[in-house]
């Protein structure tokens, strides 16, 4: 969908279910991704942060129950160690931590509700649609 853009920013509609194969992919000034509440699904190479230029730094998942995921849904296994960071429903911080693909070693997983604190300066449009500052 936005294949090789230069978008920095993305708003997915609360309402998607499913992020399809290569939507964000080669979005190399993407900074974040925020998963809406109803995600049941995150199929292989969502987004893609191989590019040693990647300017990707988190992703918030509003799902309260860990989507399955594919290995491969940030590019390929290797790309997904550049992911360090993930946050979650505060409810539900032990069950992605316990889910498999989401509990890769090194990621860290932290409730949403310490984003503020970690990002203090972050105003994007998408975060304040879905009421995270």
């Amino acid at each position: 969908m936005f294949m090789g853009s230069m978008v920095k920013e993305v708003l997915i509609p609360d309402w998607v279910k499913e992020i399809p194969r290569g939507f964000l992919v080669g979005c190399y000034e993407l900074d974040h991704v925020i998963l809406p509440p109803k995600v049941e699904c995150l199929t292989e190479q969502v987004i893609n942060v191989n590019n040693p230029h990647s300017r990707f730094r988190y992703i918030i998942s509003l799902a309260v129950v860990p989507p399955p995921v594919n290995e491969n849904m940030f590019g390929y296994r290797d790309a997904n160690q550049k992911i360090k960071t993930i946050f979650v429903p505060d409810e539900s911080v032990s069950s992605y931590k316990s889910a498999d693909v989401w509990n890769w070693k090194g990621w860290n997983i932290y409730p949403i509700s310490e984003f503020q604190a970690m990002y203090p300066h972050e105003t994007a449009k998408d975060l304040q649609y879905y009421h995270i500052i």
